[in-house]
């Protein structure tokens, strides 16, 4: 039986086996301890034992499946997380009986715990947003009320941590009617289940994702003791949380008095039930051995006999049965803990039970002559192994059917054994957990099954890796077992509400087997529009040895037929835009497959890169070169070079610091994530990042500049790089790269890289070629950061540089803060070029002043309203000094004194002052007109200096400060200033400030509201 075979012959010949099955001559079979199961004239399933394939499987595997698969993993990238938001916090008060939060996203993380691991606390990230949760409402009351000092340093901490960027805007939940009551940035605080707000969660998830922050707190057991009839997943605040990767649950919390920081900590560490990452995929794996000659000399006297096959195979699912045997009688299995992923990619291999997005809870797979059925949580192992639960008690029986148990045989706890001789010859063995002590032993494990032995095992994949945060989970002894049978955990975790339907996972099983949708996609390219969810849930989670081992192959041969057959889906600008789901899963497809060949050191390019972010027209030539990077504090070091797409580049380094696997390399400055977009204006993800080792291989399929991150530890690496060419580079504090730039800047990179001493700009390389002198222009950008520290009261060199990076398509609108901070491409044309210093100290620049500001933000003086607004107060400031433009005059206010007639028109309502930007900055440009900038700059210092124990605890608080703090630096009494717009608190400040002089002036503002100036002046005794 070669593997040349004319299909008519091997497939007469598979039939041939089947017929003489069918007619008892099943000597073949049994003689190989083989076991047939025809489930239709059209559906074949052979499993074979020993080391032997039964030969119509065989066939039909050679036809239908003659490539290899695999996957990737991440960790968690919330460890820092603990140490923000507990920073010196020692105990917490228990609040009532609190509940308990099942944390499951692999951007989500526990913070306070009980002694058994449940989370009584936890946060996440979601989108550019953040988010942190209570499982008893009473912590919110303390976080509104602001009157208990034992909650003072967490509270704070939490205002911290969900303002870093916006600042400080507080909505609470209570005051949302519609829509539009949602705002557009800050902090949305709900206590209780929302019930009212089931209808916003789509908009409050996208507020949060668009940068806001979201803080809730409810007592779950509680919410449906009140609610007999519901279910949490009926809750609004469960259905927002669950998108972020956490989950109420009905149970309680066991706790005496409080909670401690510390253990928190080191219980989150140990808990399994605690955190999933990011694995979504699936991948086929075709490893079947040779039928041997015995078997053929066998089967082709079987064929003789069968002159006329009754029954075809397919190349379909050759394990569809399993469903049928393992959910027999089974309507719906209950959720246990947060059930990780599965990926099935085997074709020996099937997923079992799956969540609403295809994604498995349960799978099996035949190996040999045996069988295995694993979990991705091992809370279904524990119901296994205790038989209490009358839920489980019908798939149980199932399970232990299908692995072959009768009753009285053995079942092996696998923790018990500590070497080969202690496994045993026949039966079932359990592994609940990673199976971390048995590394050694996974040939003994995998001889075990093939020769007819049962493996039943479970571990949530998320909770393995949180307390493993050095590790992958490629490094799973458990993995590499399940790999060789087709399956592999990720660090994802399934969307499950209460239960799991039988049903419903027989129905998505199909089109949620990753092998089969890359098959079915290579041979029909345009299925892929019905593969999209799978393709798209799985392209970029594989874990990266899995994938280089066993999916590299199927999914190439995948990727050219489908970039071939779709070009029409490669991203570009202009009306070229992808958005539809066809093209959602192209772009998905080819970024994953393309990933993970750059990450294992392959050559690949991407389609389409000549139109952003640009390719050579003719190759350069490659070199060798040597950086030294000395790095004080977390920070991305330009090295000057580029690394052309599909280029590999060797790096060979050495740290100073503990470990070099600390520093991370990147190809590529344009690291906006654009994954789950629903258009794509250029590839999702640009930028390539890679763990340094001693020797690291990296490629990029778009080519970029070479970037070191350094960790926030000091230290310095020293590193050599192989086929990478100059790119521009310009460094103020470089003073050989000022010398050299005439010639530096024909360098041929594509990119590159211009810094001064406190800011750097990526732009294309071609916008800077004719720049004689870019020292001028860096200069003046320099004088913005300077400007905008210095009035803040800190030092610009004690921080990382900030830095600009132009963006066919930033991820949020048309420029955003951060690191680095985002625009779009127009900043690199002549007419708006960014680097004209005698434009920008005569004109400015709004928008990115306006981002610098947002930078420099902090959450103590950013009260409600005022995340859009205090950035501009640096903005006005850099206008002044840098562009001597005065604030009072400035086009921007100017343009919105029509909008604050109508604001005094319309009655001075402090939550419209709170939504209207333009108004709200007003109050601060009035400020600075009357008594200038030096208050501004001394208040502020006042902050900086404060211990974090006494920032002010709530926005009443920051509000009476600031008039406070402001009124005492001046010498005069703002509240009448700051009742005229509205604020309120106003009373308690004037207890503080009433001996000094009041203070509301004549000016243009005032004018443009002369009855409520008169109100004012007479409510507090002024003369007008």
């Amino acid at each position: 039986m070669t593997a040349n075979r004319p299909r008519p012959v091997r497939v007469y010949l598979a039939c041939a086996l089947i017929a003489a099955c069918i007619s008892e001559e099943t000597s073949v079979c049994t003689h190989y301890n083989s076991s047939l199961v025809l489930q239709s004239q059209l559906e074949l399933t052979i499993v074979s034992y020993e080391k032997h394939f039964c030969v119509a499987s065989y066939i039909i595997r050679e036809e239908f499946h003659k490539t290899s698969y695999s996957m990737t993993t991440a960790t968690s990238p919330g460890i820092g997380w603990k140490d923000e938001l507990l920073k010196d916090v020692t105990t917490v008060p228990k609040v009532g009986e609190p509940g308990v939060i099942q944390v499951t996203g692999n951007q989500a993380e526990p913070i306070l715990l009980d002694d058994r691991g449940r989370a009584v606390m936890a946060a996440a990230t979601y989108g550019s947003g953040r988010i942190v949760a209570y499982s008893h409402n009473g912590y919110i009351k303390q976080f509104r009320e602001g009157k208990n000092k034992k909650f003072e340093t967490l509270n704070r901490n939490i205002r911290n941590w969900l303002g870093i960027k916006e600042g400080g805007d507080v909505i609470y939940g209570d005051s949302l009617n519609d829509v539009g009551d949602i705002p557009k940035s800050g902090v949305l605080v709900i206590a209780g289940g929302g019930d009212k707000l089931k209808k916003f969660v789509p908009d409050i998830l996208k507020f949060v994702k668009a940068g806001g922050g979201f803080l809730c707190g409810v007592c779950p057991w509680g919410w449906l003791q009140k609610r007999p009839k519901a279910t949490i997943d009926g809750m609004a605040v469960q259905q927002i949380l669950k998108e972020a990767g956490m989950a109420f649950t009905g149970e309680t919390c066991e706790v005496t008095k409080g909670f401690s920081a510390v253990q928190s900590k080191e219980t989150a560490e140990k808990s399994v039930d605690v955190k999933p990452g990011t694995v979504k995929k699936q991948a086929a794996d075709t490893a079947h051995s040779t039928p041997d000659k015995c078997v053929e000399k066998r089967v082709e006297k079987l064929v003789e006999k069968c002159a006329s096959p009754t029954v075809m195979a397919t190349g379909t699912s050759p394990s569809g049965g399993w469903k049928d045997e393992l959910l027999k009688d089974v309507e719906t299995v209950p959720k246990v803990g947060v059930p990780g992923n599965i990926v099935v990619f085997g074709d020996q291999a099937e997923p079992i039970l799956l969540d609403d997005r295809g994604r498995a809870i349960m799978a099996a797979a035949t190996y040999g002559s045996g069988r295995i059925v694993a979990f991705s949580h091992n809370g279904y192992i524990k119901q296994f192994r205790e038989g209490k639960d009358k839920k489980f008690e019908t798939l149980n029986r199932n399970i232990r059917s299908w692995l072959g148990m009768k009753e009285g045989d053995d079942v092996t706890d696998a923790s018990n054994i500590k070497d080969a001789a202690e496994i045993p010859k026949s039966g079932v063995l359990l592994v609940a957990g990673g199976g971390d002590k048995g590394k050694k032993l996974i040939p003994d494990v995998l001889k075990f099954v093939k020769e007819g032995g049962g493996l039943l095992c479970g571990v949530c994949p998320w909770g393995w890796l949180q307390r493993r945060p050095r590790k992958t989970i490629d490094d799973m002894v458990l993995q590499g077992i399940l790999n060789e049978v087709g399956l592999s955990f990720t660090a994802e975790t399934c969307a499950v509400k209460k239960q799991i339907s039988a049903a419903e996972s027989k129905e998505r099983a199909e089109v949620s087997h990753l092998g089969r949708a890359l098959k079915a996609i290579e041979l029909d390219p345009d299925s892929v529009e019905k593969y999209a969810e799978t393709v798209a849930e799985n392209a970029h989670s594989i874990p990266d040895k899995c994938f280089e081992k066993r999916l590299n192959t199927p999914m190439e041969k995948c990727y050219e037929k489908c970039i071939k057959k779709h070009k029409d889906c490669i991203p570009k600008g202009g009306k070229k835009k992808v958005k539809d789901s066809r093209g959602q899963a192209v772009v998905s497809l080819t970024t994953g497959f393309l990933e993970k060949q750059a990450k294992m050191g392959k050559e690949v390019k991407a389609p389409g890169i000549n139109d952003f972010p640009g390719d050579f027209e003719e190759e350069p030539q490659l070199q060798c070169a040597s950086v030294i990077i000395k790095s004080a504090r977390k920070e991305r070091h330009s090295t000057g070079y580029y690394l052309p797409a599909g280029k590999v580049l060797t790096i060979k380094a050495t740290t100073t610091g503990e470990h070099v696997e600390d520093w991370r390399v990147r190809v590529g400055a344009h690291s906006d994530n654009l994954s789950g977009k629903k258009e794509f204006k250029r590839w999702p993800k640009l930028s390539v990042v890679k763990r340094m080792e001693a020797e690291t291989k990296i490629s990029s399929p778009y080519g970029g500049l070479i970037y070191f991150e350094s960790p926030k530890e000091a230290g310095d690496l020293t590193a050599s790089m192989e086929n990478v060419v100059e790119a521009p580079f310009y460094d103020l504090e470089d003073p050989r790269s000022v010398q050299n730039w005439p010639e530096r800047r024909k360098a041929p990179g594509l990119w590159a890289d211009l810094a001064g001493e406190h800011i750097i700009f990526t732009l294309p390389a071609a916008s800077v070629r004719d720049l004689e002198d870019p020292s001028e222009g860096l200069r003046a950008w320099d004088d913005v950061v300077k400007a905008h520290h210095e009035l803040r009261g800190t030092n610009p060199s004690g921080d990382h540089r900030q830095r600009i990076v132009p963006d066919r398509q930033p991820k949020a609108g048309w420029m955003h803060a951060g690191y680095p901070i985002v625009t779009n491409m127009d900043i690199a044309a002549k007419d708006k070029f960014i680097l004209d210093g005698k434009k920008l100290r005569k004109a400015g620049n709004w928008g990115l002043f306006h981002e610098l500001g947002h930078n420099m933000q902090r959450k103590a003086w950013t009260f409600e309203g005022t995340g859009e607004v205090t950035c501009n107060v640096f903005t006005l400031h850099a206008m002044d000094v840098v562009a001597k433009r005065d604030p009072w005059q400035h086009p921007w206010v100017r343009n919105k004194w029509p909008s604050i007639e109508q604001f005094f028109k319309d009655g001075a309502q402090h939550d419209v002052w709170k939504k209207k930007a333009g108004v709200a900055l007003a109050v601060y440009a009035q400020l600075a007109h009357h008594f200038g900038w030096e208050p501004y700059e001394k208040v502020f210092r006042q902050y900086e200096k404060d211990p974090k124990k006494k920032e002010p605890q709530n926005n009443k608080e920051r509000i009476i400060l600031w008039i406070v703090r402001f009124s005492n630096e001046v010498g005069r009494n703002l509240v009448p200033l700051f009742d005229f717009w509205g604020f309120p608190h106003t009373e308690e400040a004037q207890a503080q400030v009433s001996g000094l002089e009041a203070f509301l002036p004549d000016d243009d503002l005032t004018a443009l509201a002369p009855g409520r100036l008169a109100e004012i002046r007479g409510k507090y005794n002024m003369q007008a």
